[in-house]
C-alpha cells in the first residue's frame, strides 16, 4: 500500500478565492470516483493536471483503484463533502462509503477543474469486533488550535471518577490515525484498544489524528514543509492543554514506535509528569534504516541507499532516486527526514528527569529488543519490561510471520494481556 499512498501524494500542495458552488465541488469529487468505480481509468486519468498526468498513468491509478477494492471492499458512495478554497485551489474533503470502511479522500483541483493531486487521508473501519461499553468509559470529541489549523482528538475519560491521570497517546509513523489505522494496510485498533483497557482501570486517554490525517488533514498545507518538529509542536500543545484541564491530576505521555521519540522530545519542555516508550526505537534514524534494508536490498541498491542516506544526515536532498526506493526515499518527503535523522533517542531520553517506561516486545518485526535496552541504560533510573511474544501493533502472535502480520489488520485481537496492567501499574505508582 505504499505505492497508493505516494502516488496520490504526488502533485497534491494546499496553498490560498475561487468561487465555486458546493454542487460544482461535489460533482468533481464524484465524477472522478465513478469513472474509477466504473474502470474507465483512461477517462479519470484524464482529469489530471500536466504535473500528475506526468507521475500517475491510468494504469497505475488502476493499481490503485484494486488495492482500494482489495482492501476496503467495493466503493459505494459519497457520504458528505467539505470544502477548503485557496487562492489557486480547491481542496475537497469527501467521506466516501466503502463495504468495510468510510474513507476520507483529500481532492486538491485547479481552476480548469483538473486534478492536482488526491489521497487517502483517514479509514474508520465498519467491522471492528469491538463493543464500546458505556459502564466503564465515555468518550468526547478534543480539538488542539494551532496556527495552521485544528488538530482533532479523541478524549475517553473513566466513567464514575472525578479527577483522574490522564495519557496522551502518540501514534507512529505514516499516515497513522488516532485508533492506530492507516491508509497504507495497517487496521488494528491498537491505540483505541489502549485507551479502553486505561479507561477500564481509572485512567483517561487523549489520542488523536495527526496534521494531515483524518480529521486533522487540513492541519498539514504542505507536505514538502513537515518536520519532525511540527509533530513535536503538536504534543506539546496537548501536553497543556491537558494540564490546563481541572478534571486530570497529570499527563503521562505515551509514545508508540516514531511517536516514542516525538514523545521524549516533547517531554523536554512540556510539563508531563511522565513518559512510557511503546516499541520506540533506540537508535538514530539513519543506523535502523542501514539496517532494516541490508538484507532487502542488493548490494548497488544498498550502496545507493546509503549514500542517499548519508546526504540527509547531512542536511542534502537527493533528487535523483531509483524507483525501487522512490517509495522510501521520495524528495517531497527528504526534507521531513533531514528534520528525524540526526536525532539519537538513547541521547534524548537521557535528559529526561521524569519516570519513564519502556516497553518492548519480542516479537517485533520493526523494533527489536536491542533498541529498548539501549533505551534503558541511556536511563539507568528507567523501567524496562520486555513483553514476551508481543508485536509491534502491541498484540500477542505465535512466532510465525503470518501470524505476527495478523495483528497489523485485524483489529478484533486484543491487546498482550500484560500490557494494561503493567501501564496501570507505572501510572498509578506516580500518583
Amino acid at each position: 500500500m505504499k505505492i497508493f499512498y505516494r502516488l496520490l501524494c504526488a502533485g497534491l500542495c494546499l496553498a490560498p478565492a475561487l468561487s465555486y458552488s458546493q454542487s460544482r465541488e461535489d460533482s468533481l469529487a464524484r465524477h472522478f470516483l465513478d469513472l474509477n468505480q466504473g474502470g474507465n481509468f483512461d477517462q479519470a486519468a484524464a482529469m489530471f493536471n500536466s504535473n500528475l498526468r506526468a507521475k500517475v498513468s491510468p494504469d497505475m491509478l488502476k493499481q490503485v483503484w484494486m488495492q482500494l477494492d482489495s482492501q476496503f471492499g467495493p466503493y459505494l458512495g459519497i457520504l458528505s463533502n467539505t470544502s477548503k478554497h485557496t487562492d489557486s485551489l480547491i481542496i475537497i474533503m469527501s467521506s466516501c462509503h466503502f463495504e468495510n470502511a468510510d474513507l476520507t479522500l483529500s481532492f486538491a483541483f485547479n481552476k480548469a477543474d483538473q486534478l492536482a493531486g488526491y489521497r487517502v487521508t483517514g479509514v474508520k473501519p465498519l467491522k471492528t469486533g469491538l463493543q464500546e461499553d458505556s459502564s466503564r468509559y465515555r468518550q468526547e470529541p478534543s480539538t488542539l488550535h494551532t496556527v495552521s489549523g485544528n488538530i482533532s482528538g479523541t478524549l475517553m475519560l473513566p466513567s464514575g471518577k472525578n479527577r483522574v491521570p490522564v495519557a496522551l497517546i502518540i501514534a507512529g509513523s505514516g499516515p497513522t490515525d488516532r485508533d492506530g489505522n492507516n491508509t497504507m494496510g495497517e487496521i488494528s485498533d491498537c491505540y483505541k484498544l489502549l485507551a479502553e483497557g486505561l479507561a477500564g482501570n481509572g485512567i483517561a486517554s487523549l489520542r488523536y489524528d495527526k496534521r494531515g490525517i483524518g480529521a486533522s488533514a487540513l492541519a498539514m498545507t504542505d507536505e514538502k514543509k513537515l518536520s519532525l518538529n511540527d509533530y513535536i509542536a503538536d504534543a506539546e500543545g496537548w501536553v497543556n492543554q491537558l494540564k490546563q484541564d481541572s478534571r486530570f491530576t497529570g499527563v503521562v505521555i505515551i509514545g508508540h514506535s516514531e511517536g516514542s521519540l516525538i514523545g521524549m522530545m516533547a517531554a523536554h519542555k512540556s510539563p508531563a509528569e511522565a513518559f512510557i516508550s511503546l516499541s520506540g526505537p533506540g537508535m538514530d534514524l539513519e543506523s535502523i534504516l542501514l539496517i532494516q534494508l541490508k538484507g532487502q536490498l542488493n548490494d548497488t541498491l544498498y550502496k545507493k541507499a546509503a549514500h542517499i542516506l548519508q546526504s540527509l544526515s547531512k542536511g542534502k536532498t537527493t533528487k535523483q532516486v531509483p524507483a525501487s526506493l522512490s517509495s522510501l526515499f521520495n524528495p517531497e518527503v527528504q526534507p521531513y527526514l533531514i528534520s528525524e535523522i540526526r536525532l539519537d533517542p538513547a541521547k534524548e531520553i537521557a535528559k529526561l528527569k521524569i519516570p519513564v517506561l519502556i516497553v518492548q516486545g519480542d516479537n517485533d518485526l520493526q523494533i527489536t529488543t536491542g533498541d529498548a535496552r539501549r533505551l534503558a541504560q541511556a536511563d539507568p533510573r528507567a523501567t524496562l519490561i520486555i513483553m514476551h511474544h508481543m508485536t509491534h501493533m502491541l498484540k500477542d502472535a505465535a512466532s510465525t510471520r503470518q501470524d505476527n502480520l495478523k495483528t497489523y489488520s485485524d483489529p478484533s485481537l486484543p491487546l498482550d494481556p500484560a500490557l494494561i496492567p503493567d501501564i496501570t501499574e507505572f501510572i498509578r505508582a506516580i500518583h
